[in-house]
C-alpha cells in the first residue's frame, strides 16, 4: 500500500536537493533525475529558474511516496514503480524532477523534488486538491498493476475498520474563524498556532517536543502509537486534540512522517548555515590577521626607513663638520699666500713706475 503526500518547507532548493541524495539514505541506483542529472539537480532547476528570470516565489514542490511497512517491497522495486509513476503523472511533463528512494526507516519511501518553473515553457507548476488526488489515482493503479496492496477508505493495512475522523460542525468552524480575527478564545487554535511556528524551527522530534512544552502544550508522540496527541490545560480542563483533527480543521499536512521531514531539513539548513557563519568567521579572522600583519610590517618599514633617514644626516653631519675644518685649517695658508702676492704685485709696479720716470 502508497501513500502519496504533499510535504510543505521552507528550506532552500539546494538543502532539499542535498537532504534527500544523502549517501546514508539512498544508494547511487536509487536515485534518478526526470530531465535532469540527480547529481546536479539542484544547479539544473536554478539555471532554469534563471534562464526564464523566475527566481522568486515557491521553489520546488516536494512529494513523498510511502509504502507501509508490512509491504513485501524491495527499495528497487520501489524506485522502479516511482520512476514509473513520474514518466506517467502529466503533472510533471515538462518539469525537472529528483527521484530518491530511501530505506532508512521501517518503510521503503521515495522522495519527488520537482522545479517549479518548467524548462520547456518557462511558466510556474500550479498545484491544487483535484491534481493532488490524481497523483494519488495514478499511483494506486500502478500499485495494482504490481500486485501490491492499495488505500481503501476506512480499512486499515490489515484490513480493519480505521476510526472515523468525526468531522467537524458549523460551531466549531465559527468558532475558529472568530478565533483568527481575535474576537474569541481557541485552545485549539492556540495549538495549531504553536505548531506551525515550532515545525519550522525544531531540528528532531525531540526539539519539537520541548519547544511545544516551552509554551504549555504536552505532545504524546509514540511509535506505537497512530496519532500525535496535542494536550493543553484550559480553566482547569484537560483539552486534547489529534494531529489528524487539526489538519481536518486547518488543511495542513502534520503526520509523523511530514513533520519528520520538515526537521530534517531545518536540521540540513542549520548545518549549512553554520558552515556559512564558519567560514564568514575564518574569513573575518584571516582579514583581521592580514590587516595586523600589513600595518605591523609597515611600522617595521618607516622604522628601518627612520633609521636610515638618522643615519644619513649624521653622516652628512660628520663629512660638513670635517668639510669645515679642513676648509679652517687651509684658510691662514691660503691667506699668507694671497698677501705674500698682493705685495710682489705691487713691488712689480712701483718698480715699473720708477724705471719710467727716471727715462
Amino acid at each position: 500500500m502508497a501513500t502519496i503526500k504533499s510535504v510543505t518547507s521552507q528550506a532552500p532548493l539546494s538543502t532539499i536537493t542535498n537532504y534527500v541524495t544523502k549517501s546514508e539514505k539512498t544508494e547511487e541506483k536509487l536515485l534518478s533525475g526526470k530531465d535532469c542529472n540527480p547529481e546536479l539537480a539542484g544547479k539544473q532547476m536554478m539555471n532554469t529558474k534563471k534562464f526564464y528570470g523566475k527566481l522568486g516565489g515557491t521553489q520546488y514542490y516536494h512529494f513523498v511516496q510511502s509504502f507501509h511497512a508490512a509491504e513485501k517491497i524491495k527499495p528497487e522495486e520501489a524506485h522502479r514503480l516511482a520512476m514509473d509513476f513520474v514518466s506517467k503523472c502529466p503533472i510533471f511533463d515538462g518539469f525537472e524532477v529528483l527521484v530518491a528512494t530511501h530505506k532508512d526507516r521501517k518503510h521503503v519511501h521515495t522522495h519527488f523534488v520537482v522545479n517549479s518553473v518548467s524548462y520547456s515553457t518557462g511558466k510556474k507548476l500550479q498545484m491544487n486538491k483535484r491534481d493532488l488526488q490524481a497523483m494519488k489515482n495514478l499511483s494506486d493503479n500502478l500499485c495494482r498493476v504490481a500486485g501490491l496492496s492499495v488505500c481503501v477508505k476506512g480499512k486499515t493495512f490489515e484490513g480493519q475498520d480505521r476510526e472515523n475522523v468525526v468531522a467537524y460542525k458549523k460551531e466549531t468552524y465559527r468558532h475558529l474563524k472568530k478565533a483568527e480575527e481575535g474576537k474569541a478564545d481557541s485552545w485549539v487554535r492556540d495549538i495549531g498556532v504553536a505548531l506551525i511556528k515550532f515545525q519550522a524551527e525544531a531540528t528532531s522530534r525531540k526539539h519539537f517536543v520541548d519547544l511545544m512544552q516551552a509554551a504549555g502544550i504536552t505532545v504524546d508522540w509514540q511509535d506505537n502509537h497512530k496519532y500525535i496527541v496535542f494536550e493543553v490545560t484550559r480553566s482547569g480542563k484537560l483539552c486534547r486534540v489529534r494531529n489528524s483533527r487539526l489538519e481536518r480543521y486547518y488543511n495542513i499536512e502534520i503526520s509523523k512522517e511530514a513533520l519528520e521531514n520538515v526537521f530534517a531539513l531545518n536540521a540540513a539548513r542549520r548545518i549549512a548555515e553554520t558552515a556559512g557563519e564558519r567560514a564568514a568567521e575564518e574569513s573575518r579572522t584571516a582579514i583581521n590577521q592580514s590587516t595586523v600583519t600589513r600595518r605591523n610590517t609597515e611600522v617595521e618599514n618607516q622604522s628601518a626607513e627612520q633609521r636610515v633617514y638618522v643615519a644619513r644626516n649624521e653622516r652628512r653631519n660628520r663629512e660638513d663638520v670635517q668639510q669645515r675644518s679642513r676648509t679652517a685649517q687651509s684658510r691662514p695658508a691660503r691667506q699668507s699666500v694671497s698677501n705674500q702676492a698682493t705685495r710682489n704685485s705691487r713691488s712689480k709696479i712701483h718698480s715699473r713706475g720708477n724705471s719710467g720716470y727716471e727715462r
